[in-house]
């Protein structure tokens, strides 16, 4: 990844720290604290018509975050009951002391209660009423929009005295990840995984021609990384809050694209910034397919938005019209997952040298006969065939694609450092 030039003066994609004037993370998740509810208490009901979850009910919070879940025997509002509190206006109801969320991967779970749909989720309500009762199937809450196939429901079956206590689906990541550098050199790629949140990091090469002034991509994306992963462990609501909580606290100097992703419930939130990107993989019948990709940000053709921290020095070269990009220009999305897709996160490396119907072929020869793959395994596998393909001085790659479009000739793979993240969606049988 090249950094620009503009003139004599540097373009290096961002200055230091656009987000100076945003508060520190202790004080930012302190304001996220001091939102105050709405006072109004009205009857809410919790209604399974949309959402169609083969689970007991909607799980208790006891903050505003998905992750804290109530412990105790009360965990769950059944669904089809009725429950009184107060909307907090940010998709948040305060029932007693404990909190609801209002919808679930965009689905609206919580309604203001009224005639029209008093008599609404009879049949579940029943149902949490006599847990006895057997579910013969539960999935993800995004089988039936998606098109999931009477096969995949099958393998998805889980018992419902399994889960007793059980409300919606909790799901977690079983995720591996495996980097390599360009032939000889120092790989400047990072990246973090854990059970509910991954991201990627491409340090940008460019800077190298700096390192005099302190400049270190590589300890600047490592750093990135750290921060976001510790962010997110303390409580930020969304990848890009994590994202911007790390660009505020990194003390490195360098550049980066970063591509970080967080498991709520049942939906991938998702914050990309420059060339490093994800792509979400659900198998039908024996193949994989897309159903879900990042889009690339690019200020121009190999000019990717980027993060960065530059030392004064240099600072003072940068041209005054170079593009400046922060956390808040981070491309966002959310996707529904279930259990059993598998999440790639990449930098530019991977996905510049292979195509995406590549890209499934390598996860089917891979997952084989042995479908979960450890993820670790898997990772290995996909950065080796990318890597394969840079080598070669006669391959068709995407980046050589967007080169001639933007009247380069370029042919052979593009030198790169690779890193890949893979991650199965897995279900736990715990409430989420």
């Amino acid at each position: 990844m090249a950094a620009p030039f503009a003139g004599s003066s540097v373009c290096l994609g961002l200055g230091p720290l656009i987000l100076r004037s945003r508060p520190g993370i202790s004080a930012y998740f302190e304001s996220l604290r001091l939102q105050a509810p709405k006072t109004a208490i009205d009857r809410y009901l919790v209604s399974n018509k949309q959402l169609q979850a083969n689970t007991l009910g909607l799980g208790f919070r006891l903050s505003k975050r998905f992750d804290d879940l109530e412990s105790g025997e009360e965990r769950c509002a059944a669904w089809g009951s009725v429950v009184s509190g107060a909307d907090c206006g940010d998709g948040w109801l305060r029932v007693g002391s404990r909190y609801l969320p209002e919808t679930l991967c965009g689905v609206r779970v919580l309604l203001r209660h009224d005639a029209s749909n008093a008599a609404e989720d009879t049949s579940k309500q029943a149902l949490a009423t006599h847990p006895q009762r057997k579910m013969s199937r539960s999935t993800s809450c995004c089988s039936t929009q998606t098109g999931t196939s009477e096969d995949e429901l099958a393998r998805m079956s889980v018992d419902a005295d399994e889960r007793e206590h059980g409300c919606e689906p909790l799901l977690s990541l079983w995720a591996g990840s495996h980097s390599v550098g360009k032939p000889g050199k120092r790989c400047e790629d990072a990246s973090f995984v854990n059970s509910f949140a991954l991201g990627v990091a491409d340090g940008v090469g460019g800077m190298a021609a700096y390192r005099h002034f302190g400049v270190d991509s590589a300890a600047y994306a490592s750093e990135l990384m750290e921060l976001t992963e510790q962010a997110l462990e303390v409580g930020a609501d969304t990848a890009q809050d994590a994202v911007a909580v790390a660009e505020l606290q990194v003390r490195a100097y360098g550049a980066s694209t970063a591509a970080v992703l967080k498991l709520t419930g049942c939906c991938l939130d998702a914050a990309v910034l420059g060339d490093s990107g994800f792509m979400v993989l659900r198998k039908s019948g024996q193949r994989f397919r897309v159903v879900a990709r990042s889009k690339e940000q690019q200020h121009h053709w190999n000019f990717p938005y980027q993060l960065a921290r530059l030392p004064p020095a240099l600072e003072a070269h940068v041209a005054p019209d170079c593009p400046r990009d922060s956390a808040a220009d981070c491309a966002c999305q959310e996707v529904a997952v279930c259990p059993r897709d598998l999440v790639l996160a990449f930098t530019d490396g991977f996905s510049d040298n292979l195509y995406d119907d590549e890209i499934l072929d390598a996860v089917e020869r891979a997952v084989a006969g042995e479908d979960p793959l450890n993820p670790e395994v898997l990772a290995q596998e996909l950065v080796a065939a990318a890597y394969a393909r840079s080598r070669s001085s006669s391959a068709c790659v995407p980046f050589g694609d967007a080169a001639r479009k933007h009247g380069r000739l370029r042919f052979g793979g593009k030198l790169d450092d690779i890193t890949v993240v893979a991650a199965w969606v897995t279900e736990t049988g715990t409430p989420a």
